[in-house]
């Protein structure tokens, strides 16, 4: 594959060799073939018939985060559902074995993950305690309020961006949705009705329009109802607080953690500390898809067994996160990766201990 724009670039090897790469750009474009080059020649990814839906009965829960982050094995949920593969605003990669280092990354990519400086910013990655409240007294709701970035929007790409689909899914009451209902023999069996069945169980919104062409621009405002910019810590008002990727991670994150609220998260994009905060444990993990988002809600907020697992998730992940997300964690997880890299590229790394 060729990349519509590509250049030579000459890096020098710490031994002083001479080392040629090249660099291919591909900004607000479709990228799914040159993201996919890493993916086995016979994996889904990789198939003409790679846009088919997977068929299920029922909604499909993460039961393995790492596999469902896969987009070799899982195209028809990523392909053209995510911003970021259908129209980033930058977009500049190599093949070349080259060291890169990332605050995230998607699965096809070999990038040395480090923490971002962004959640070095107290106002940004700190929950305000003062102004947080007991999860009992919380709204029972999803929250999420934000802007349209995950990609740069031209000629129509916008419908396509995981943010727009995600309010848009959440604000069409007639939607078809699949929710669970257990029978009398204790199986849980799939219902197909609508999204006004609990749409009052989600506030979603817009509060901003940017990154993209005044045509584009116009028609989301005018598709979308625009909300009012609210503070870093209005969505902790919420027993379930919405995290989803941008144009890269979400630097709420933290904070939502941090919070007595219970985080839904959505991402592709993966961070230095994934091995450090367990799915359905510290938070509710939900697929590109949102398939399994109306029936995890109702479970989760009105069901009584679900309520307790709610609660518990919700104080687990603020008391955990307040161990191993401090400034103190990061730094440390910045200063081996780079004692590690010093060690990589030495000549005499055979001698080192």
């Amino acid at each position: 594959m060729i990349p519509h724009d590509k250049k030579k670039v000459t890096l020098l090897h710490p031994s002083d060799k001479a080392q040629q790469i090249y660099i291919g750009q591909q900004d607000r474009q479709k990228i799914w073939e040159s993201v996919t080059i890493p993916c086995e020649p016979d994996s889904p990814a990789r198939s003409p018939n790679h846009y088919q839906e997977e068929v299920e009965s029922g909604p499909r829960f993460i039961t393995n985060l790492t596999a469902a982050q896969d987009i070799c094995q899982w195209p028809s949920s990523y392909s053209a559902r995510h911003g970021f593969l259908s129209s980033p605003s930058t977009f500049h990669f190599t093949h070349s074995h080259v060291p890169i280092l990332a605050t995230s990354k998607f699965s096809t990519f070999s990038d040395i993950m480090i923490p971002s400086s962004y959640y070095f910013q107290d106002d940004i990655a700190e929950m305000d305690d003062s102004k947080d409240s007991l999860y009992e007294d919380k709204i029972d709701q999803v929250y999420w309020r934000g802007s349209n970035t995950g990609g740069h929007w031209t000629q129509g790409s916008w419908t396509m961006g995981h943010r727009q689909r995600f309010v848009n899914f959440t604000n069409t009451p007639n939607g078809d949705i699949v929710l669970l209902k257990k029978s009398s023999d204790g199986q849980w069996m799939p219902q197909h009705t609508v999204l006004s069945k609990v749409q009052k169980k989600f506030k979603v919104e817009f509060s901003q329009f940017i990154q993209c062409d005044d045509e584009d621009c116009k028609e989301q405002e005018d598709y979308f109802h625009k909300a009012k910019w609210d503070a870093n810590n209005d969505a902790v008002g919420s027993k379930i607080v919405y995290n989803l990727d941008g144009n890269s991670f979400s630097g709420r994150y933290y904070r939502l953690l941090k919070s007595n609220s219970l985080v839904f998260m959505q991402a592709m994009f993966k961070e230095w500390h994934d091995d450090r905060i367990i799915p359905w444990v510290h938070f509710v993990p939900i697929s590109n898809s949102m398939e399994e988002l109306p029936e995890t809600t109702r479970y989760l907020l009105d069901d009584p067994e679900g309520q307790i697992i709610a609660a518990r998730i919700a104080s687990d992940s603020k008391d955990w996160s307040k161990k191993i997300l401090r400034r103190v964690d990061m730094t440390a997880a910045f200063y081996r990766v780079f004692l590690e890299y010093a060690r990589l590229v030495d000549d005499n790394r055979a001698k080192l201990s």
